[in-house]
C-alpha cells in the first residue's frame, strides 16, 4: 500500500495528533521551568552563603585587615578555616558511629585547610606532602594521619587505619593502590566502600570519605557552596556535595561519574567495635 503525501498531512494535522503534541510541549516546558527554577534558588542560595560567610579578618599571608571593602574572594579566609575550629572527639561519652562521624570531619577540616595554606602561601606541596609523583593522593593520606594525631585515634582509640603492613606503602602514595588496599580489608564493611555513587548519596557519606576517580584522588569536605575562583568553599546543609583536591587545590562541587569512595567515618566504626571491643553507648 503506498502512503501519500496527503496521507501524512491528515495524520500529523488531525486534531488528536496536535492535542498530543500540545501535551508533550506543555510537559517538556513544565519540566524545564522547574529544573530553571531549582537552579535559580541554588545560585540564590549560594550567593547569599558565599557573601554571609565573609568576616573581617588579618590575612595571615599579609598581614594586613581585610573589610568588605578589600574583600578578594580568591584570598579569603573564614572562619571555617579558622586552626581552632576543629571538632574534637569525647572519647568519655561518644558512641563509636559518632566518634566515626567526628574522625571524618576531622579528615574533612585537614584536606581543606592544607589547601587553604597553600593557596595563601603558608606553605607549599613540598613542605605539606612531600614532592612525589602523585601527590593528590597524598594530600589525602596526609590529612588521614594528621587527623589520627589530632584526634587521638591511635593513643585513644587504639587504632591505625595503616595498621597493616602490606600495601601501607603504596596506598599512602597512589589512589587506586589506597582503593585496594581498604577494599580488601572493609569491602564487606556496610557502607565502607560504595561504587559510582550519585550526589544524593553523599547524605549517607561521612564527611573525611575519600573519592577516587581515574587518576585522581579527592575527599568530601561535607555540603556546601563554591565559589568560581575554585577556592572558596562555604559549608551549608543546603548547598551540594563538595569535594577538595590537592591536586590543583581546589573546591568542586561532586556531580557524579566513575570513581569509588571510601568512607573512612565508617570503617574507624567498624574497627572500634570489631577490634577494640569498644563500649558503644
Amino acid at each position: 500500500m503506498k502512503i501519500s503525501k496527503k496521507d501524512i498531512e491528515e495524520t500529523l494535522f488531525h486534531p488528536l495528533a496536535t492535542h498530543g503534541y500540545t501535551f508533550i510541549i506543555g510537559i517538556l516546558l513544565a519540566w524545564g521551568l522547574t529544573n530553571n527554577a531549582k537552579q535559580n534558588r541554588f545560585e540564590d542560595r549560594e550567593d547569599n552563603a558565599l557573601k554571609q560567610f565573609h568576616v573581617e579578618y588579618v590575612d595571615p599571608a599579609t598581614g594586613k585587615l581585610v573589610t568588605s571593602e578589600t574583600f578578594n574572594p580568591a584570598t579569603l579566609n573564614r572562619a571555617y578555616f579558622d586552626p581552632n575550629s576543629y571538632p574534637v572527639i569525647n572519647w568519655t561519652n561518644h558512641s563509636n558511629q559518632k566518634v566515626g562521624e567526628v574522625f571524618g570531619e576531622i579528615v574533612a577540616k585537614e584536606m581543606a585547610l592544607g589547601i587553604d595554606s597553600v593557596n595563601h602561601n603558608l606553605t607549599t606541596p613540598g613542605k605539606k606532602y612531600g614532592l612525589d609523583y602523585n601527590y593528590c593522593n597524598k594530600s589525602a593520606t596526609t590529612a588521614i594521619q594528621d587527623a589520627e594525631k589530632r584526634s587521638g585515634l591511635i593513643k585513644r582509640g587504639k587504632i591505625d587505619l595503616f595498621d597493616r603492613k602490606e600495601g601501607r606503602r603504596d596506598a599512602i602514595y597512589n589512589g587506586d593502590s589506597f582503593v585496594d588496599y581498604f577494599t580488601s580489608q572493609y569491602g564487606e564493611v556496610a557502607g565502607a566502600v560504595i561504587t559510582n555513587p550519585e550526589p544524593a548519596a553523599f547524605a549517607n557519606i561521612g564527611k573525611g570519605a575519600i573519592v577516587r576517580f581515574s587518576g585522581h584522588t579527592k575527599v568530601f569536605i561535607g555540603r556546601g557552596f563554591v565559589d568560581q575562583s575554585g577556592k572558596v568553599f562555604a559549608p551549608d546543609e543546603r548547598g551540594n556535595p563538595v569535594i577538595a583536591s590537592g591536586y590543583n587545590d581546589s573546591f568542586e562541587y561532586f556531580t557524579g561519574g566513575n570513581c569509588t569512595v571510601v568512607d573512612l567515618s565508617k570503617i574507624v566504626q567498624y574497627k572500634l567495635q570489631n577490634e577494640t571491643r569498644r563500649h558503644t553507648r
